[in-house]
């Protein structure tokens, strides 16, 4: 088996881990920049989400015939997991290398998921709120006074207020 394959499926499993730790990052300045309503900064940070995912499905393709490789240099008739691929190799010291590489893959992909999750959640949450304060500016455009009341204090719409009269005792 040659190193030179390894070597490339480390690489490739370091350049998806930095890509997904930087996905991570990217969406924690996203979260600040909702908060702050800084809307230059999500755009900005659209873009450099934008460009991490445009990558991840290049290293996903070399990652996946990089493991087609070596599953195939290894003789497995088809391609397994790369744990299993990982207990097959007689280098142990590499071995735990990359599995050490691949753990830390899924522990990143895991935290970006659910922190997409949580950041969808959010989003839809300041949408909802957004939505309800529109109406709420919809329904008072056109009022002369607010909530029934003129600048003087006088009421100008009794039609808002229950009568005394009406309820029962």
């Amino acid at each position: 088996m040659s190193e030179n394959i390894l070597d490339r499926l480390g690489h490739v499993l370091t350049e998806l881990t930095n890509l997904l730790h930087n996905l991570v990052e990217a969406l924690r300045e996203e979260r600040e920049a909702i908060i702050d309503f800084n809307l230059s900064q999500i755009q900005e940070i659209y873009k450099k989400k934008n460009d991490i995912l445009n990558r991840i499905p290049v290293l996903e393709r070399e990652r996946t015939e990089t493991t087609r490789t070596l599953a195939a240099e290894l003789g497995f008739k088809t391609v397994p997991t790369l744990s299993v691929i990982f207990e097959k190799l007689t280098d142990r010291q590499k071995a735990e290398i990359l599995s050490d590489k691949l753990s830390c893959l899924k522990s990143l992909a895991q935290a970006a998921q659910e922190f997409n999750d949580t950041q969808k959640q959010f989003v839809a949450h300041t949408l909802a709120h957004i939505q309800n304060s529109l109406k709420f500016i919809e329904a008072m455009q056109g009022r002369a006074s607010f909530a029934g009341y003129n600048k003087t204090g006088n009421m100008t719409d009794t039609s808002l207020v229950m009568s005394t009269t009406s309820r029962t005792a």
